[in-house]
């Protein structure tokens, strides 16, 4: 078989858990074969033995010159993500493709002086907020915030095709595109999750689920707020924690930290909850669609999607807003296993439409065009 016209770049470990581009590409694209693409592996960075550095001196590389070449200092937070981005473009042959899809903007614009002029680039940035915000939120220095900005507008700027999973999602960066850049849908996937072991939850009780991290733009503070304000009404309800963070003491908390199966969590609760201020488009989300987990979902930026659905299993609100969510919370105290019409009409939302096999067949359906016109 020839090869595809289309690299679909990874500089990504690619776990199924991941967030990201990393879980993205490891649940949808990992292990399978395209006629219109090959997903690249990562090469990490290049070797650093002496005996190493002397060999990879003599072929040109430098890890200084390396950095500076991209505008970045030897102490830069980005210098590991970069070399080995530029490492494994080399070790890829990703200039002998006629097409390269990049997945941060971090990796491409480590990449953008190895392009080759006509070469056509796809860019999709998978950040729930400009990438820029998102470095300036890890608390980095200055330094590298300012060339996260600078990096972002170089990617959009060199970018043929901009991907986006639906129109709500581009609101986000619109201040990016420019006026003549292509800009394509393709909606989502992932794999669909198995369901965990029956877990002993008090029957009594009405358990609501939040996955992910305790931060701003995940709304964090928003989903706890609402908690505490339903809970003050009804003592029955738990809200259960899932991912890194502080640790939460309060009544009606059940904070689990981290969890390598998420299937485990999801499948019991009787509600997945997701109230992002800014929202691309949720891998977990999806992931609670495929085991048929009723949603209340604050329907932000890619979000809409699932308010045009009009499901009996998603609770859709227009913002993501504390007293709103409070108040979605006390009217919807279903138990799961009396919930079955949420639950199977869900499910049929995830095998007809969000299932990585329909991602699959999208995107190459998409390929075909953009690499035959």
């Amino acid at each position: 078989m020839s090869r595809p016209a289309c690299l679909i770049f990874s500089n990504y470990l690619m776990r199924p858990t991941d967030g990201g581009p990393s879980g993205f590409l490891a649940q949808n694209l990992s292990g399978h074969k395209s006629l219109y693409y090959h997903l690249g592996q990562s090469h990490g960075e290049p070797p650093r033995s002496r005996w190493q550095r002397l060999r990879q001196g003599y072929l040109g590389y430098d890890r200084v010159s390396a950095l500076k070449k991209i505008g970045l200092a030897v102490d830069t937070h980005w210098g590991t993500w970069v070399l080995a981005a530029r490492h494994t473009f080399k070790r890829e042959g990703a200039g002998d493709y006629s097409c390269i899809w990049f997945h941060d903007i971090w990796t491409m614009a480590a990449c953008l002086d190895m392009l080759r002029p006509g070469q056509k680039v796809i860019l999709q940035s998978h950040c729930p907020e400009l990438p820029s915000e998102e470095a300036a939120s890890l608390g980095i220095k200055s330094a590298d915030v300012q060339w996260a900005r600078e990096a972002q507008q170089r990617a959009f700027g060199r970018a043929d095709v901009v991907i986006f999973p639906n129109a709500g999602a581009r609101s986000i960066y619109d201040c990016l595109l420019k006026p003549n850049v292509r800009v394509e849908y393709l909606l989502s996937g992932c794999q669909g999750l198995k369901p965990g072991c029956q877990l002993p939850f008090d029957p009594r009780n009405v358990y609501y689920l939040y996955l992910g991290r305790r931060n701003a733009i995940k709304g964090f503070d928003i989903i706890f707020d609402a908690f505490q304000q339903a809970y003050q009404q009804d003592d029955s309800l738990r809200l259960l924690l899932v991912g890194g963070g502080e640790e939460v003491q309060h009544p009606g908390v059940i904070d689990l930290g981290r969890s390598e199966e998420p299937a485990r969590w999801i499948s019991n609760c009787d509600y997945f909850i997701n109230a992002n201020r800014q929202s691309y488009f949720d891998l977990s989300v999806m992931e609670a669609l495929s085991i048929g987990t009723p949603l209340i979902v604050a329907c932000t930026n890619g979000h809409q999607f699932y308010a045009e659905l009009f499901s009996p299993g998603i609770v859709a609100l227009p913002q993501a807003e504390s007293s709103s969510l409070a108040e979605a919370m006390l009217k919807n105290r279903v138990k799961r296993s009396k919930n079955i019409q949420a639950v199977t009409a869900n499910q049929r939302i995830f095998d007809e439409l969000l299932s990585s096999q329909q991602y699959r067949l999208r995107l190459g359906q998409m390929l075909q065009r953009l690499t035959t016109t």
